[in-house]
């Protein structure tokens, strides 16, 4: 930050001026280089990105129903029984230890040929699923993007700020020197001693509170991506601003590119879909089943000593159901109205965003003009300041408007920084908004 002030001043300053409690040697990295480890170690990306892997599994012809089912069983029943018969002349055949072994075997085969197109239309309402799933971790991604870019813009400012508070004192280091001198040499009083002082200390602890903020927001950047809340690292100070946005194209892509906004839509197509799943339970199933069967059987008494059967056997297989208690309605007019929900909640999001677009937008506009103003504030604050210092030197100024003079640089500092802060917030969730984030 480039300041016009003397000479001895400024060597003054490379004297006194502190390192500050917690200078850090640690490279600096960008924004992007946060973003992308976020992407990989967010917990919330992840967890978004399990989900949307079980959504494409799920995106299947066998899960839709187009794909056979095919089983086989086999069992090998070996017996070993006593028998008594009695006929109607009175005689007895008693068998007893008769042994008995049973084989059976069958490979069986079910196809559904119809159901109504429910399978069609399951099939549609598992790919909308699989695209609902990319929506959400795209909309996922955005949120940890505004939640990381809030917190790096936010320490880029404090750590300004933490240099401009240096700054400052340095020169109330600078003003108790020579206050005390002047104590010293009878040209000042204990007061003014003591008033400098007072201010150094206030100072002080301004810069801790102020390195203390920075190493809390590194924690929330560490959480943020995935990292350890002690992992130690500096951003770079300068941010840039993209060219001003212009309302009309952000309004006119956000309904194309809106995330929120795309979930609520491709939720409506999932309703729909599984409405009209509904409505194919109305209608008749019509399926193929073929089997093989090898059955096996040995006595050891009686008239038969083996049975065998085995060979194809196929057919055709109608079903409708006439009457299963008005519970298929029952589950049609369900999706009647989660559908016409679905529809409602697309239009209250449609709503919201463009009011959110809207104030956001307000915001916006508000901050730019305000980092002007700043700017030039800022500029006679800052002349303001060194004509103080030179007076201040020249005993032609007291500690009261020295102080407020003072003060009023460092509040000017500060506004900017803020002011400057907010528009690129606002630049960001305004991009959010319109579906034109960049990662």
């Amino acid at each position: 930050m480039k300041r016009i002030i003397s000479s001895s001043f400024l060597f003054l300053l490379f004297l006194k001026i502190p390192v500050g409690l917690n200078a850090q040697t640690n490279d600096t990295v960008q924004f992007i280089d946060l973003l992308t480890i976020a992407m990989q170690n967010n917990y919330g990306i992840l967890i978004t990105k399990s989900n949307t892997e079980i959504s494409k599994l799920n995106n299947t012809l066998g899960n839709a129903g187009f794909l056979p089912v095919v089983g086989a069983s086999a069992a090998n029943n070996y017996s070993t029984t006593d028998n008594k018969t009695t006929y109607f002349d009175g005689t007895d055949d008693i068998n007893n230890g008769v042994r008995n072994n049973m084989i059976d075997a069958l490979v069986q085969l079910n196809w559904t040929l119809f159901d109504g197109s429910k399978m069609f239309v399951t099939k549609s309402r598992l790919s909308e699923l699989e695209k609902f799933g990319n929506i959400q971790l795209q909309l996922e991604t955005e949120n940890v993007y505004i939640q990381l870019a809030s917190n790096y813009y936010a320490l880029v400012q404090e750590q300004k700020l933490a240099e401009v508070l240096k700054y400052t004192l340095g020169i109330s280091r600078f003003r108790l020197d020579l206050a005390e001198k002047k104590f010293r040499l009878g040209a000042a009083s204990e007061i003014d001693r003591i008033q400098a002082s007072l201010d150094l200390s206030n100072d002080s602890s301004m810069l801790l509170k102020e390195e203390t903020r920075i190493v809390n927001l590194k924690a929330d950047i560490n959480r943020i991506i995935g990292r350890l809340p002690e992992v130690q690292f500096t951003v770079d100070t300068e941010m840039e601003m993209a060219p001003e946005l212009n309302y009309s194209e952000l309004e006119k892509s956000l309904t194309e590119q809106n995330k929120s906004l795309l979930l609520a839509k491709s939720n409506v197509q999932i309703k729909e879909l599984a409405l009209k799943e509904n409505r194919s339970n109305f209608l008749p199933t019509l399926s193929l089943y073929a089997d093989y069967e090898y059955y096996h059987s040995h006595y050891s008494s009686g008239s038969l000593e083996l049975s065998q059967n085995f060979g194809p056997n196929i057919g055709l297989r109608l079903s409708y159901n006439i009457f299963n208690g008005f519970n298929d309605n029952r589950k049609r007019q369900i999706g009647k109205v989660e559908y016409q929900s679905a529809q409602l909640e697309e239009e209250s999001e449609m709503n919201n965003i463009k009011s959110d677009l809207y104030q956001n937008y307000n915001d916006y506009s508000s901050d730019l003009k305000q980092i002007k103003l700043e700017s030039e504030n800022l500029v006679n604050a800052r002349k303001n300041l060194q004509f103080a210092i030179e007076l201040y030197k020249l005993g032609s100024i007291n500690e009261i408007d020295f102080r407020e003079i003072q003060r009023k640089e460092f509040d000017a500092e500060n506004r900017l920084l803020f002011a400057q802060y907010y528009a690129k917030i606002a630049e960001i969730q305004l991009l959010q908004i319109s579906g034109g984030l960049k990662f």
